[in-house]
């Protein structure tokens, strides 16, 4: 295997602690502040309007402490996800750094920081599933704490979030990678 698809899986593998832990972060925000008690409030909000009989009327009141934890939840989350997005530029740039002796141009950039965005969002994918998984059964903060819930919650991260996260990964790291070729040039050997 060539030294730059080597230094390619380094960074990924880098990429990916750093991606293993801003994903922690978002599900504290959203187990810690969005937790059962914020969920039931929030059911128990939306069923007033769910029947039209008893339903009160004129326009929906949200209650101040649903709106503040719900804004406290969306703001967090939002950075989280602009951090997280800024990190799998990282893993390109970082791919580019490590192998900037061996690109000859911007393709090999862009193949260099393809690989170190799949690698990245594969192991990051792998090890937060597993995290999720075990923290919702140790600590049923949400809704979804039996075992069957986590187990389809679990299956659903590689049905739904892995493909969509690889494809938004790999374009975010090859975008890194070729920014960082097109403004350090390439590397005598």
């Amino acid at each position: 295997m060539e030294n730059k698809y080597k230094s390619a899986i380094k960074a990924g593998a880098i990429g990916a602690i750093v991606l293993i832990l801003i994903s922690l972060c978002m599900t504290l925000v959203s187990d810690l502040v969005g937790g059962k008690a914020f969920q039931e409030e929030m059911q128990n909000w939306a069923q007033q309007y769910s029947n039209p009989q008893s339903a009160p009327t004129g326009p929906p009141q949200i209650p101040e402490s649903l709106m503040g934890n719900f804004l406290l939840i969306a703001i967090g989350q939002l950075i989280l996800l602009a951090l997280l997005f800024a990190a799998y530029v990282g893993v390109g740039v970082l791919a580019a750094r490590f192998s900037a002796a061996q690109l000859k141009g911007a393709g090999d950039a862009a193949l260099v920081g393809a690989l170190a965005g799949a690698v990245a969002e594969v192991v990051h994918r792998i090890f937060t599933s597993v995290i999720n998984f075990i923290v919702g059964l140790v600590l049923p903060l949400g809704t979804t704490s039996t075992i069957s819930d986590r187990l389809s919650s679990f299956i659903g991260e590689y049905i739904c979030c892995l493909p969509v996260m690889l494809v938004i990964g790999i374009i975010l790291a090859v975008i890194g990678a070729v920014a960082y070729f097109m403004i350090r040039g390439p590397k005598a050997p």
